[in-house]
C-alpha cells in the first residue's frame, strides 16, 4: 500500500496521511491545507518539505507571464502517481474496501472522477510530445522553456515558450467527447488575465473535435489538432 511505501522513510504516518489526501482531493495550497487539516502552517510547512525531499510532493508554480495578479502563487500536487491514485480514490474509502467487490468499489468511488484524475496526466503527455517535436525541429521555433499558466480562475494548459518570448499555446482535452471552438473561446480569454499572446496553437483532444473546429484549422494554418492516433 500506498502508506508503507510513506512509513519506510518518514515517521508519523498519521499526519502525512492526512495531508496528502487533502492534496489528492483538491485543498493544494498552504492556506488550504491548514484549513482542512487543522495543522499549524509551521507544522504543515515541515512536513511539506520532507515529502518534497523524498520525491512525494512537489511545489507546481505558473508558468511566469505578465498575468501575475490573476496567477495562483503555487500549488501542491502529489508527484508520485501511485500514491496520488491511492489518497485520492483508496484512503478516503479504506472500509469499504473490504466490504464491496472491485468492481462496485469502482463504480461508487473511481468511475466518477476518473476522467478529471486523469487530465493532468494527459496533459503531461502532450508536453512530452512537444518536446519530441522540439527535439527533431518540428515546431515554428526553438522551445526554450515550457510550463502550465495556473490561474486563479483558470489555466492555459501549455505555454512553450522561445529564448525571445514567442509562445507556442496548448489546450488539451481529455474528458469531453470533442474539443471545440467554445473551449478555444474559453482559452483565448484565460490567455488575456495571463497576458500571454500567441500565433501558435497546439489543440489536443483524446477523442475527437467539433466539425466547425476541424474546418476553421484547415483555413487557419496557425492552428495544429493531434489525436490520441498521433500522440
Amino acid at each position: 500500500m500506498a502508506e508503507r511505501l510513506i512509513s519506510s522513510e518518514l515517521r508519523e504516518l498519521s499526519v502525512y496521511n492526512t495531508i496528502l489526501s487533502a492534496i489528492a482531493q483538491g485543498h493544494n495550497k498552504l492556506n488550504d491545507l491548514f484549513l482542512t487539516t487543522g495543522f499549524s502552517r509551521a507544522k504543515i510547512s515541515v512536513y511539506m518539505k520532507n515529502l518534497s525531499h523524498f520525491d512525494i510532493v512537489e511545489k507546481v508554480v505558473s508558468f511566469e507571464t505578465g498575468g501575475w495578479d490573476n496567477a495562483k502563487k503555487g500549488v501542491y500536487q502529489i508527484k508520485d502517481t501511485y500514491v496520488n491514485f491511492w489518497f485520492k480514490f483508496v484512503f478516503p474509502y479504506l472500509s469499504d474496501l473490504y466490504l464491496m467487490t472491485p468492481s462496485a468499489f469502482y463504480d461508487a468511488h473511481i468511475a466518477k472522477e476518473l476522467d478529471d484524475y486523469l487530465s493532468r496526466y494527459f496533459r503531461n503527455v502532450c508536453m512530452e510530445y512537444l518536446q519530441l517535436l522540439n527535439q527533431i525541429g518540428k515546431v515554428p521555433f526553438p522551445i526554450h522553456k515550457m510550463g502550465t499558466w495556473i490561474g486563479k480562475t483558470g489555466n492555459v494548459d501549455i505555454v512553450a515558450q522561445s529564448s525571445d518570448r514567442q509562445n507556442i499555446v496548448g489546450l488539451c482535452n481529455w474528458k469531453e467527447p470533442e474539443l471545440t471552438m467554445q473551449m478555444c473561446e474559453d482559452m483565448y480569454e484565460t490567455m488575456q488575465k495571463a497576458k500571454i499572446n500567441s500565433e501558435h496553437f497546439y489543440l489536443f483532444s483524446a477523442k475527437s473535435f467539433e466539425a466547425d473546429l476541424v474546418e476553421h484549422a484547415k483555413r487557419d494554418t496557425r492552428f495544429e489538432l493531434i489525436d490520441m492516433n498521433e500522440l
